[in-house]
C-alpha cells in the first residue's frame, strides 16, 4: 500500500513536502524545496524522531525513484519554486 499527501511549507506551491509512507515498514518524507529525504523505520519509530537516510542510502534511492515514478503514473501535479516560476523536479530526477 503507498499513499503520498503534500503539505504548503516555505516558499514553493501548492506544496515543498511529500510525505510518503511504503507499507509496511518504510517512511520517507521528500523535501522539494531543497531535495533532501528522510526516512524512518516505522516499526521501530513511529513517532518518525530518528532520520536514518545517512544509514541506508540505498533504501533512500529505491524509495525516492519509487516515489517519482508513482507521482509520474498519477500525473500529480509538483510544486512550483516562487523565484523561478518553474515546477519543482520530480523525486529522483
Amino acid at each position: 500500500m503507498q499513499t503520498c499527501w503534500n503539505r504548503v511549507v516555505d516558499d514553493c506551491l501548492p506544496a515543498s513536502v511529500c510525505f510518503w509512507r511504503y507499507i509496511p515498514r518504510w517512511s520517507l518524507i521528500h523535501w522539494y524545496k531543497d531535495g533532501k529525504n528522510e526516512r524512518y523505520n516505522i516499526p521501530l519509530d513511529i513517532g518518525e524522531n530518528s532520520d536514518v537516510a545517512a544509514i541506508h542510502p540505498d533504501i533512500v534511492m529505491k524509495l525516492t525513484k519509487k516515489l517519482g515514478d508513482y507521482l509520474k503514473s498519477v500525473d500529480a501535479q509538483l510544486p512550483v519554486d516562487k523565484v523561478a516560476k518553474t515546477p519543482c523536479p520530480y523525486p529522483g530526477d
